[in-house]
């Protein structure tokens, strides 16, 4: 398969990727009180609509592992350092993501429904232990630092839109400090993190491999 094929279909997949993440994050904020969450999970992760939003939630994760692949491929050759470090910390926060999203999906519902495990439900009881508390600090650390890295390789790209960069920035930045703020900061910062993304992923289709094509073909001198 063509190099520019893929970045298509990673196009297209971070376009996808994006939009779910902000429908999930705004309809879960919406659904879900988030004073009542901290409280007790229990009659909560037993809804179906818990589920369905989980599912759209791990189904945007790994469709925004390969969006961002494919914006990489784009940017490889300016990308220098801070690019290569960035795609790999973001490939891994994904992944993070993805292994956090599986517990919401799968053992929380499990935990819920059994008498001797309900309680971890309950006032978070379950993010006190070492390791729980561990992995959640390397999930927002790694997707911290990632988006920052990665931000910053985008802004210096030439083959990529330097505006899509500061969004996709801007957007993680105001998503992260949400909680701290208000939702509504949470709710817009995830809106201008997916609008980023559907500015790089309308980029991946327009013009898909342009770029590497020109380096790659060799000048023939006339004799």
């Amino acid at each position: 398969m063509e190099l520019r094929t893929l970045q298509r279909i990673g196009g297209v997949a971070l376009g996808a990727g994006a939009v779910l993440l902000a429908a999930y994050s705004i309809c879960f904020s919406v659904v879900f009180p988030s004073d009542a969450l901290v409280r007790d999970l229990r009659p909560f992760v037993v809804q179906p609509a818990w589920m369905a939003l989980s599912a759209v939630a791990q189904a945007g994760v790994l469709l925004m592992m390969l969006g961002f692949g494919a914006v990489y491929t784009r940017m490889a050759a300016q990308a220098g350092v801070v690019g290569f470090l960035g795609i790999v910390t973001i490939e891994i926060a994904y992944l993070v993501q993805a292994a956090k999203i599986t517990w919401e999906l799968c053992w929380y519902p499990l935990l819920a429904r059994h008498p001797g495990s309900a309680d971890l439900l309950v006032g978070r009881a379950f993010v006190k232990d070492p390791g729980i508390a561990a992995f959640r600090l390397v999930a927002m650390g790694t997707i911290l630092v990632g988006i920052v890295l990665f931000s910053l390789a985008l802004i210096r790209s030439r083959d990529l839109p330097r505006g899509a960069g500061a969004l996709v920035f801007a957007g993680a930045v105001a998503y992260g400090a949400g909680p701290m703020l208000s939702v509504q900061v949470a709710h817009a910062g995830i809106v201008v993190f997916a609008a980023g993304c559907l500015w790089l992923a309308g980029s991946l289709l327009r013009r898909t491999g342009t770029a590497v094509e020109s380096r790659s073909v060799p000048q023939v001198d006339a004799a």
